[in-house]
């Protein structure tokens, strides 16, 4: 079936095998199939390096998706690539994204210094899911050594900059600071 109907924000086609990066969080995936409903393209089928299955993408999301690489043979390896240009170019987006998938060990073998380089870089530039992750890291202890201090300033930088998940953990924080 024709898919010139369903297209990327650059106006390329969406391709079985295309290399994606998936919503907010830049996931690398591969376009694995176009579904289709009364003739059209109605959804797109995803399989991800940081979900254990396929899902779907409907086409009314399709503007989540960020074309890598058309007819990918490695979809992680060329999601990584673009996400690691784009974070040397400074997109907070690329280094949050790097942060959390080096953190979690999703598509790339974990690695904490890597993950705490990457949310350090997008929190100088007031990415405010890195500065609530660096919050929670310093509150945490386990990559960084435990500092409630440190923990607050990120949390309340994430709170300023409107991330809502901040404030619970930053009230916390104070809660036990104040002991």
């Amino acid at each position: 079936m024709e898919t010139a109907n369903l297209c990327y924000s650059d106006g390329l086609p969406i391709e079985v095998g295309d290399a994606v990066l998936y919503g907010w969080e830049f996931l690398p995936s591969k376009v694995v199939e176009i579904l289709y409903s009364a003739g059209s393209p109605d959804a797109i089928l995803l399989e991800s390096a940081s979900v254990s299955s396929h899902f779907l993408c409907h086409s009314s999301m399709i503007g989540q998706l960020n074309h890598v690489e058309q007819k990918s043979v490695d979809f992680v390896k060329a999601g990584f690539n673009f996400l690691h240009k784009k974070a040397n170019d400074g997109s907070m987006r690329a280094q949050y994204a790097l942060g959390n998938l080096y953190l979690k060990g999703k598509g790339v073998e974990a690695d904490l210094s890597k993950a705490l380089m990457f949310f350090e870089q997008a929190a100088e530039i007031n990415c405010a899911p890195a500065l609530y992750e660096l919050g929670l890291l310093y509150k945490i202890g386990e990559v960084v050594p435990m500092d409630l201090e440190r923990a607050e300033h990120y949390l309340m930088r994430a709170v300023q900059e409107g991330f809502d998940p901040a404030c619970e953990e930053l009230e916390l924080i104070q809660k036990k600071l104040k002991k």
